[in-house]
């Protein structure tokens, strides 16, 4: 049974960093053009830079089927995406001096090639236990 829970849990977790890989590139998109066009950083444009995760990494009853590995790479993963959610919150201007552009674009790219990083781990353990669960023999 907790093999069937860890196998839910990270299936659900392998498709929501697939999907915040995608926002992260959506979102290193909307900073370019509003720097391009030198526009104000509305609270509309702030809500569509702020990425979230899936409400699962903060249970802790469900993180806790995941082996470590995963579970320390989701709360890297998780600290990296506070951090750009907290600069994104503060950004002002058009993100301000060229400094702050610069590391708010750099972010944003790190943040989408850590997800796709994290989501192949979650689809590779995924994949294991779907072997593990089909053939018990085979453990």
């Amino acid at each position: 049974m907790e093999r069937r829970k860890a196998l839910v849990v990270a299936q659900v977790l392998a498709k929501e960093f697939f999907r915040v890989n995608e926002m992260a590139r959506q979102v290193a998109g909307t900073i370019k053009v509003v720097i391009a066009a030198e526009k104000e950083i509305s609270e509309a444009i702030r809500a569509r830079t702020l990425i979230d995760l899936h409400p699962i990494v903060d249970n802790w009853e469900m993180m806790s089927l995941l082996p470590e590995d995963l579970f320390r790479k989701t709360l890297e993963f998780k600290r990296a995406l506070d951090r750009h959610n907290f600069d994104m919150r503060r950004a002002g201007g058009s993100y301000g001096d060229d400094n702050f552009r610069r590391h708010v674009q750099d972010q944003v790219k790190a943040l989408a090639l850590q997800a796709h990083g994290v989501g192949n781990a979650f689809e590779i353990y995924t994949n294991r236990l779907l072997k593990e669960l089909a053939d018990p023999q085979r453990v």
